[in-house]
């Protein structure tokens, strides 16, 4: 039995082949295009000004300034992070006086502040029991230590432009990681070592450093798009067409077989590999119609988040072209201004 559905299996996965595709979302945050450089500030203080904090918080700005400076459409100004804490008088906002002030020595047209840093501890112990034999052989009961620790990074981001004078974004974010541990004394049920500790810790705050920076540019990855490759004559030649990268000629094919085809599994996997072609044009439409005739035919869970992904992408794609305009916008500044003669 098991061999058959092993054999079963690898007859699934034959059909299939895979193809990456470059996708992209788009940013949270829709930039004014008149921000084109931006000044990282700090305003944050910490609460317990622990060495681990304080290098967590260190890895939180330089990832979101690393990203900055090798962004094509965003830029830093400072090639050293202000810092600025702000004391128990200071209210959470700048005031526009020193916003324009710091933007204006660095030449930029947008503040990001880093309001609030804090990395936290929660840890839990449960003292269990449990039987075991001791030396002599004798069945006995010994305390199991079982102690849960959940390390968390919390940022607060505020984005000021400098030209209209608004708050254009104010972001809460907290991540956090957990683990188990279990041993017969405390120091061996720690899950973490302090070392490890760290390392998660600045870990967590370098995503969350680099995630502040997607908020406000359109992110990309690369991602695998299964097609067919068996069915019939045409999807077989097509196949081979697909892997030397002549799609084109291979559409074609899926189209004679989509209208000539008497099998309805056929024309639904047709219907599927014109989907991911037209994705791969950017004809997000017309890919969507495609996979709902494919989802329709094949009642497919697969085709199913496929169809939903590629409407998601028809609703992102004039949003993501909005946002790529600003690759083709120069890096000057209002603060690069240079009087006529």
């Amino acid at each position: 039995m098991r061999i058959i559905i092993i054999i079963c299996i690898l007859t699934l996965s034959a059909c299939k082949t895979t193809v990456k595709i470059y996708d992209v979302t788009p940013a949270t945050v829709t930039l004014p295009d008149n921000i084109r450089k931006i000044t990282v500030l700090n305003r944050s203080t910490l609460e317990d000004g622990r060495l681990s904090e304080l290098l967590s918080r260190n890895s939180a700005l330089k990832s979101l300034q690393k990203e900055l400076k090798e962004s094509d459409n965003l830029s830093s100004n400072n090639k050293k992070i202000i810092k600025q804490l702000k004391t128990e008088k200071d209210s959470v906002f700048l005031n526009w006086n020193e916003v324009n002030k710091i933007c204006k020595s660095t030449k930029s047209d947008a503040l990001l502040a880093m309001e609030a840093f804090a990395t936290k501890r929660k840890t839990s112990t449960n003292v269990l029991k449990r039987k075991t034999r001791n030396d002599k052989g004798y069945e006995v009961t010994v305390d199991l230590y079982e102690i849960s620790d959940t390390l968390q990074v919390n940022v607060r981001w505020i984005l000021y432009d400098t030209l209209t004078q608004k708050v254009i974004d104010d972001f809460f974010v907290g991540k956090e990681i957990s683990r188990t541990g279990y041993g017969d004394s405390r120091s061996l049920a720690e899950p973490f070592s302090s070392f490890e500790r760290l390392k998660l810790y600045m870990r967590l705050s370098k995503r969350m450093g680099a995630n502040m920076f997607y908020r406000l540019t359109p992110y990309g990855e690369f991602v695998k798009r299964n097609y067919f490759v068996w069915g019939s004559k045409n999807m077989r030649t097509a196949a081979k067409l697909a892997r030397k990268k002549d799609w084109e000629r291979a559409s074609l094919l899926w189209q004679t077989e989509i209208a000539t085809t008497t099998k309805p599994k056929t024309k639904g996997k047709a219907s599927h590999n014109m989907a991911v072609y037209l994705e791969m044009t950017e004809n997000y439409k017309s890919a969507t119609e495609f996979e709902k005739n494919a989802f329709d035919i094949l009642k497919d869970y697969e085709h199913k988040f496929y169809y939903e992904r590629l409407i998601q992408k028809e609703k992102d794609y004039p949003i993501i072209q909005k946002q790529l305009k600003r690759k083709n916008i120069d890096n000057k500044s209002e603060y690069d201004y240079v009087p006529e003669k």
